[in-house]
């Protein structure tokens, strides 16, 4: 299907809308990947589902440190701590 043919002009995929521009920026309306909430955010994922990727990520993380002091507390080793001041 070429250009002229029952389509539209622009470079978003079938399906999508048109870039929109807000003061110079451009941001696609599409809907999230993860919760499917339609809007206007760069990326692909909303705010707020970024926020709580962030927050199982760093859970994640927290456990994962947890886990390997108890396993050098068990062997004996000293485990140093740091100091916040």
């Amino acid at each position: 299907m070429g250009v002229g043919q029952g389509g539209s002009t622009s470079s978003a995929p079938p399906g999508y809308p048109r870039c929109r521009k807000n003061g110079g920026t451009t941001m696609d309306k599409h809907r999230c990947m993860v919760c499917a909430r339609e809007g206007a955010f760069e990326g692909g994922i909303c705010d707020m589902c970024k926020a709580i990727i962030r927050g199982e990520a760093l859970e994640g993380q927290h456990q994962i440190k947890k886990d390997a002091d108890k396993s050098l507390h068990k062997e004996g080793l000293e485990i140093e701590r740091k100091t916040h001041g």
